[in-house]
């Protein structure tokens, strides 16, 4: 991890999420590297965290030591809400980069004093919450509505960078909500069908359109 000062840029950021009254000596930017660990459960939450950019997931082992994605986080978001509001002390999930990944951090004794006396901040916050619960909605009714292959090409459109996808795929397969078997079935289907073409650097995206019409979703 690497800290470094805040420039010009974060201090727009800082103010539309009203803490650009805060000292500047007390926010870093921080940047991790993909496989870094940016904090453990149960570990004592030190800062809170606005994305800037890159890639990380938020996840949970299970008994036997597989590991269950709560949320991926795509070069936006804030991280700490949850725990801010409900005043914990805690982190509830483990984080790790899984691309080179860049955030602003706030101590997040300072956030909590924020969050009692800074209406723009808390108004912030209870935007991100609602966000939050709308997504955690839609995603509950696309897993019971949706089928798997929609769900999985809703997922490839949301994640894939330069029209190319490349993940941890048994975590893509959890995230997804369908076997791994079944989700290379689907995988080699697209390819055979010249939406998606398997090389060594994952899976390029040669017909957006039809991607897009295999996911339920409207194209941009």
């Amino acid at each position: 991890m690497k800290h470094l000062k805040i420039n010009k840029e974060h201090h727009k950021i800082l103010s539309y999420y009203g803490l650009d009254n805060i000292d500047e000596h007390n926010i870093y930017h921080l940047v991790y590297e993909s496989g870094e660990s940016i904090f453990v459960i149960d570990e004592k939450i030190s800062y809170f965290l606005i994305v800037l950019k890159g890639r990380a997931k938020a996840y949970r082992l299970s008994d036997n030591g597989r590991s269950l994605i709560i949320k991926q986080y795509f070069s936006k978001g804030v991280i700490g809400v949850l725990e801010l509001v409900a005043n914990q002390s805690v982190y509830a999930n483990s984080m790790t980069a899984i691309s080179d990944f860049e955030c602003l951090a706030i101590p997040f004794d300072i956030c909590r004093e924020e969050l009692k006396k800074n209406i723009v901040f808390s108004n912030r916050l209870s935007e991100e919450l609602a966000d939050k619960l709308i997504k955690s909605s839609t995603n509950y009714f696309s897993s019971a509505l949706h089928s798997g292959e929609q769900r999985l090409c809703s997922y490839i459109i949301e994640f894939s960078e330069n029209s190319r996808f490349r993940d941890n795929m048994s975590e893509v397969a959890s995230m997804v909500g369908i076997s791994y078997r079944h989700m290379y079935r689907i995988l080699n289907d697209l390819c055979e069908d010249k939406v998606l073409k398997k090389d060594e650097k994952g899976y390029l995206i040669i017909n957006e359109k039809e991607l897009y019409n295999l996911s339920g979703k409207e194209e941009n």
